[in-house]
């Protein structure tokens, strides 16, 4: 996996809330992603994991859902790896926040990050800013 900047609009999806666990109990965390987005059968979606007032949420694309969720525009990290599991799911996160910190040109820049689906492959969207 390589660091590529891309600049990105402002995004909004129609969406459905899920609370999820405390990112350090990582089992129960991917747990509780993979039943938020057992509703989607086409393979493809997007899907935000956000910290919002001090509370971890996961916000999964859904046309029925009851609210919107916008991704602010700006610059982002972008990483691509397998998501046929969630520990392949979850690896590839982790690792895009690894090599940004790892970096010194970048930061990360925000208490969000955009998760995109498609049949097996996964490329998040990390916000970050210059070092």
């Amino acid at each position: 996996m390589t660091l590529t900047i891309e600049t990105r609009p402002a995004q909004s999806f129609k969406t459905t809330r899920h609370t999820l666990p405390a990112p350090t109990e990582m089992a129960a965390f991917s747990q509780a992603k993979t039943a938020a987005s057992a509703h989607v059968t086409s393979g493809t979606y997007v899907a935000a994991n956000a910290n919002l007032e001090g509370h971890q949420y996961y916000f999964v694309e859904d046309a029925a859902g009851d609210e919107t969720y916008t991704l602010p525009g700006g610059d982002y990290a972008v990483f691509t790896g397998e998501s046929d599991t969630p520990q392949l799911a979850y690896n590839t996160v982790a690792h895009a926040y690894g090599t940004i910190a790892q970096d010194g040109d970048w930061n990360v820049a925000g208490n969000f990050n955009l998760e995109s689906y498609d049949h097996g492959q996964l490329t998040a969207y990390i916000p970050v800013t210059k070092a």
